[in-house]
């Protein structure tokens, strides 16, 4: 499981000191390459413009501001994200991707990140055309 993060580059956007300083922690024993963490929207889209990311994963909300903008250039992007929340599975939104409800253990969370870099199954169209 956590071989599937090893040497990956991480955004973290959290806007919870501790929280995030736990999380890097967590990701980085598991052995990822490096995380950059953001607390705003901004300074989170001011990284994906600079960097390139091989997953990310985004608290709902940052400070009273929805990041719903991140999940928006993280789709553009192509780069997969969790969707990290309190509210559970009461976020209802298009762009909320694979939620990960706080609390999380280590366990979970890369439990969670490991699906973002599974294989995705061929569909049968796709096939015809390759």
């Amino acid at each position: 499981m956590a071989e599937s993060i090893k040497g990956k580059h991480i955004l973290l956007v959290e806007d919870d000191q501790l929280v995030a300083f736990t999380v890097e922690d967590m990701l980085l024993y598991a052995e990822a390459g490096t995380v950059t963490v953001a607390e705003t929207v901004a300074k989170a889209l001011e990284a994906l413009a600079s960097q390139q990311f091989d997953a990310a994963i985004v608290d709902v909300n940052l400070r009273g501001e929805a990041s719903w903008p991140v999940a928006t250039e993280l789709r553009s992007q192509g780069v997969p994200y969790l969707t990290a929340t309190g509210y559970g599975e009461m976020v209802q939104h298009d762009l909320a991707g694979t939620l990960l409800s706080k609390p999380y253990s280590m366990n979970q969370l890369l439990t969670a990140l490991s699906t973002l870099f599974e294989p995705q199954a061929i569909q049968p169209d796709q096939a015809r055309q390759a």
